[in-house]
């Protein structure tokens, strides 16, 4: 028995994917001597990867799709533009000789879950997980003609993602979409992984001459390596029809009719053409606008998915429901332009570290503490395979997300690693102290490669990639001195330094050190609690204090220090100083 394409395809794949089931790597980061550099005043730059989201982006309208295909005479060629210059590049690619299928796989390095198989396309389910493939499915926004639309794409590298030609070009006689933003899992907002900008689009002459449904498939190239984060599908070609015929396939998109969304369908397709293919949806399934450009993709016996086409066009008019849907088929050519020309396009042959990801340990943490739990990602921008290299990175407080040399510097790390090309590792950091100095509030932690490198501008973490932190006061950040014993009914001195200045006190005396919550700040000294003396602390924060000792055996003193910014009052306190009365 000859075996079908698709079966030569599935034993090929086997042996070749088993490295590409390994989840993100690790390494740990070591500290290097250095000291806590105050922030300082300068310029800090424009922030990297800045994103303009929509006000309304969960409310965009579908991108409309195509209702008839025009008809493309000549070569077919693939044309990019920067929207940076508004160049215009073509390519003539060619369709032949090749083999009668390619693939290129992907890389999944986050958590994966199992999509439901059944063969029908018989409608859509929601998706709320975010982990992979969902991960790497996009909300993409833009506008066309003043106004803005939603279609959606499959990521199928760090930096490019798969969408129709429709959702980058007008088509016959129309421009270019502007103000392109990719956001992987989307769900009503963009906290999953972040977005991205789209910085080069490509479709094909069939598509932005001809209107053809053809060449309608479109790509985006982006300027943040989000596909880092949210691994990426790979994709391929099949020239035999039968594999269409015979294959169950999969796409998730953000159709109109769900809103923010993400809506999953599977299933065979029933027509099957050179360049297209159509599968049936029920006649009552609402119109799929906005799901234009959703990957359609094959997994194979091993789990690894392969995208070979994208959602086009949809029936039939007026749109009011969607009775069937056509894919533009992945052709030798355009695999060919996307893995020889498109995606190499977006890297660099010297070493480029990009910081990506940075977290800290939630919850508030107190000046003069430690952070817990930082963690970051370092993501080779290039395709440069470089032998193993530390890379020197510093750790940065700021009071915006937009990291830089001008902000507090929290600490020097390394860590030593082997990239390879287009390869990234998640560093598990050294913790850094916040300054006992630090005022109390929200700010950010992030990280800047401290490197030569191919690109000093995104070697800082920015935006998305900061870490919020919330930091309240400091404990026992007052200095409490004095005697060690007195006589009962005698007047002590006491000198305390490192208070904030000018501020209202209050000196508590107790017999325990059994612990008390004052203000919602701790306290060593315990209830029951007396006021020794009250008054305002010295211009410089330091001074002495004037008390009588109310009786014989042990005290405890202590120190509360109430600091207002704005309508906010921040608690300080001394450690607790004993004194024996006599």
């Amino acid at each position: 028995m000859q075996p079908k394409l698709g079966m030569i395809l599935f034993a090929a794949l086997v042996p070749a994917l088993a490295a590409q089931q390994a989840q993100q790597p690790s390494v740990d980061a070591q500290p290097q001597p250095g000291e806590v550099v105050p922030a300082r005043p300068g310029d800090e730059g424009a922030p990297r990867y800045h994103v303009d989201l929509p006000p309304d982006l969960a409310n965009l309208p579908a991108a409309p799709m195509p209702v008839f295909s025009g008809v493309h005479r000549g070569p077919n060629l693939a044309v990019t533009f920067n929207p940076a210059t508004g160049e215009e590049t073509f390519l003539a690619v060619p369709e032949g000789p090749m083999a009668p299928y390619g693939w290129v796989t992907g890389s999944k390095v986050a958590d994966d879950v199992n999509e439901s198989l059944m063969r029908t396309f018989g409608g859509f389910t929601t998706i709320t997980s975010q982990s992979f493939p969902w991960s790497a499915q996009c909300y993409m926004s833009f506008t066309q003609g003043g106004s803005g639309f939603r279609c959606s794409g499959t990521l199928i590298d760090a930096r490019t993602m798969i969408t129709a030609g429709h959702c980058v070009h007008e088509g016959p006689g129309g421009t270019w979409s502007g103000s392109v933003v990719v956001t992987p899992a989307y769900d009503g907002d963009a906290n999953a992984f972040g977005s991205a900008n789209g910085i080069h689009l490509g479709s094909w002459t069939g598509w932005t001459v001809s209107g053809s449904w053809s060449g309608d498939q479109g790509y985006v190239r982006l300027d943040r390596p989000v596909g880092a984060l949210t691994s990426w599908l790979g994709y391929g070609y099949n020239s035999s029809n039968s594999f269409f015929d015979t294959s169950t396939f999969n796409m998730a998109g953000y159709p109109g009719f769900a809103g923010s969304s993400l809506q999953y369908a599977w299933g065979d397709f029933d027509r099957v053409y050179t360049d297209t293919m159509e599968a049936d949806f029920s006649p009552t399934q609402p119109w799929i606008g906005g799901a234009s450009g959703s990957g359609v993709y094959w997994i194979n016996g091993s789990g690894n998915r392969y995208v070979y086409g994208n959602c086009s066009y949809s029936g039939p008019w007026p749109y009011t429901t969607s009775e069937y849907f056509g894919a533009c088929r992945m052709t030798s050519s355009k695999f060919t332009y996307v893995r020889d020309t498109f995606i190499p396009g977006a890297y660099g042959s010297v070493v480029d570290y990009v910081p990506l990801d940075t977290n800290v340990g939630a919850g508030p943490v107190r000046a003069g503490a430690l952070t817990t739990g930082l963690n970051y990602l370092v993501f080779n921008n290039s395709s440069a395979n470089p032998a193993s290299a530390t890379v020197d990175m510093d750790v940065y407080l700021s009071s915006n997300d937009n990291i830089s040399t001008a902000d507090t510097k929290l600490s020097d790390q390394f860590f030593t690693w082997d990239f390879a090309a287009k390869s990234s590792v998640r560093v598990n950091g050294v913790n850094p102290t916040i300054p006992v100095s630090t005022t109390p509030g929200s700010y950010f932690v992030g990280v800047i490669v401290d490197e030569v490198d191919a690109d000093d501008l995104n070697d800082d973490t920015d935006g998305w990639d900061a870490a919020p932190i919330t930091i309240i006061e400091p404990v026992n950040s007052i200095s409490l001195t004095g005697p060690a014993s007195g006589l009962n009914g005698s007047t002590i001195t006491l000198s305390y330094s490192g208070a904030p200045a000018s501020a209202p006190f209050t000196l508590y005396r107790s017999r325990n050190l059994n612990g008390s919550t004052i203000n919602g700040h701790p306290f060593s000294v315990g209830a029951p609690l007396a006021s020794a003396k009250t008054g305002t602390t010295g211009a410089a924060g330091s001074g002495t204090i004037n008390t009588k000792i109310m009786g014989t055996g042990l005290w405890y003193y202590e120190l509360r220090v109430d600091r207002t910014v704005g309508a906010t009052v921040y608690t300080h306190d001394s450690n607790a100083k004993r004194v024996n009365g006599l």
